[in-house]
C-alpha cells in the first residue's frame, strides 16, 4: 500500500460524456452529485497509512476554491468484512465498502455495495504505474456498476489533501 499513500491529482480530462451519463444512470446520483462531479475539473485523492495495518481514504474537489468539497473515508483495513465500513454518499445512499489490494500490489479494488440492495455494487479499481525514473507516477482509476464505466487518470502531486 506504500505506493498508493500520496496524494493523486486528476488529469482534467473528463470521461465521456456518455459513459459519465450511462454510470451516473446505474449508481442513482443524485442532480448535485452529477453537477458537483462535472464542475471538478481537478480533483485530487489520497491514501493515509494510519498504522496498524489500517488506511484512510481522502477526496478533494479541487486545490482551493470557493466550494471545495473533501470528504473522507477510513479508516479502513484492507480484506475487512463487508459491513465493516460504511460510507454514506452525500445525496444520501450508505453502502458497505471494502477494500482489496491486488496479488501484483498495483490495484487497490474497493467494493461499494448498496446497504438496502436498491442500487447495483460498484467496483472502483486504482492502479498505479511507474513512470521512466521508476517511481509510481500514474494511478488510473476505474469506476464500473452494472456494465457502465468510466475512467480518470491522475499523476502524483507534492500536496497533502489531510491537513
Amino acid at each position: 500500500m506504500e505506493k498508493f499513500c500520496q496524494t493523486w491529482e486528476c488529469d482534467g480530462n473528463a470521461p465521456e460524456k456518455d459513459a459519465m451519463s450511462a454510470f451516473a444512470k446505474k449508481t442513482q446520483l443524485g442532480f448535485l452529485m452529477q453537477k458537483g462531479m462535472s464542475l471538478s475539473k481537478k480533483p485530487l485523492i489520497a491514501f493515509r497509512d494510519d498504522g496498524d495495518g489500517k488506511f484512510t481514504l481522502g477526496f478533494k474537489s479541487a486545490r482551493s476554491g470557493l466550494g471545495t468539497i473533501s470528504n473522507t473515508l477510513g479508516p479502513f483495513v484492507l480484506n475487512g468484512g463487508e459491513q465493516d465500513l460504511v460510507f454514506k454518499r452525500p445525496d444520501g445512499p450508505k453502502f458497505y465498502s471494502v477494500f482489496k489490494l491486488s496479488e501484483d500490489g498495483n490495484s487497490v479494488i474497493q467494493t461499494n455495495t448498496h446497504v438496502d440492495g436498491k442500487i447495483p455494487t460498484t467496483t472502483i479499481t486504482r492502479t498505479v504505474k511507474k513512470g521512466e525514473d521508476g517511481a509510481f507516477k500514474t494511478l488510473v482509476m476505474t469506476q464500473e456498476c452494472d456494465g457502465a464505466q468510466i475512467q480518470q487518470t491522475f499523476q502524483a502531486v507534492d500536496y497533502n489533501i489531510f491537513k
